[in-house]
């Protein structure tokens, strides 16, 4: 038994690093985030927290959604959603961080998962349009 316990821990451990949010840094000037707004947008995100004046906006995107049994004998066709992207952009001391990280709906309870290919190909654009193009480098980039 006591050689199963190291080696569950590290498939936990391995699983819980796949949940993580990826970050991005990237060197930009003033109006870094109105250009998110006007990025995020043509993606399909809507901006759920924060503002231009907050400093930092959290943008949501849909991905699936599901009828569900309550909903479906109540309201039929009428979706729920049920996954998506969370993409939150900020702005301080000339430098735009975007944060990525996805969630799913599991028994009427938000979990929050790895971010999903889509999601990081949207923060890599909208890293490279609204900083320093040259200069942008993912936090941590995935591991092979």
């Amino acid at each position: 038994m006591r050689k199963f316990v190291p080696v569950l821990a590290a498939v936990i451990l391995a699983g819980c690093a796949s949940n993580a949010p990826r970050v991005y840094s990237s060197p930009a000037q003033a109006g870094a985030l109105e250009c998110a707004l006007r990025t995020m947008a043509g993606l399909g995100y809507n901006p759920i927290q924060g503002g231009i004046s907050d400093g930092y906006i959290k943008f949501d995107r849909f991905r699936g959604t599901n009828t569900g049994q309550r909903a479906a004998a109540v309201i039929p066709g009428v979706g729920r959603p049920t996954d998506g992207d969370y993409v939150l952009v900020s702005h301080a001391a000339n430098t735009l961080r975007i944060s990525v990280s996805a969630y799913k709906m599991v028994d009427g309870a938000t979990r929050t998962f790895g971010p999903s290919s889509e999601a990081l190909g949207h923060a890599e654009a909208l890293s490279a349009t609204c900083s320093h193009p040259s200069t942008h480098t993912a936090g941590n980039p995935p591991r092979s």
